[in-house]
């Protein structure tokens, strides 16, 4: 990966702006985390103990996820799922509010229903949201 990625910032020709543009930003987020862990190392194993350091690399690690995002440009199939989202967002949001206002009132009434059984499972109502 940064290979390519230096390969195509020597081949650019407008070299800020390619530095500056949003995939190429999520690149270079993305081959991040590799040379901070390899610092890291060199620096000393003490350092890789922390977990604030540790947390930040695996923070960067995902946005390897958001090279994804890249191969939307070349799938007429991706292009169309990104179109048919956006297009519904207000109609997922709503089913997405249902299933939500589902599972809440299910659970409840689950835990109300088991909750003078002594073996039960549900302890508690955001225990039983799995089962709901």
């Amino acid at each position: 990966f940064t290979l390519e990625y230096v390969l195509r910032l020597i081949s650019s020709p407008n070299k800020l702006h390619f530095a500056l543009s949003f995939m190429n930003i999520i690149d270079a987020l993305a081959i991040l985390p590799f040379y901070v862990s390899l610092t890291l190392t060199h620096l000393g194993a003490t350092l890789m103990e922390l977990t604030n350091v540790q947390q930040a690399i695996q923070a960067l690690r995902i946005m390897r996820i958001a090279r994804i995002f890249k191969l939307a440009r070349h799938s007429s199939g991706l292009q169309t799922l990104t179109y048919a989202l956006k297009s519904s967002f207000k109609e997922l949001g709503l089913l997405l509010m249902y299933l939500a206002v589902g599972i809440f009132v299910f659970s409840a009434v689950g835990y109300t229903m088991e909750q003078s059984h002594p073996d039960t499972l549900f302890k508690s109502i955001p225990q039983s949201f799995w089962w709901a």
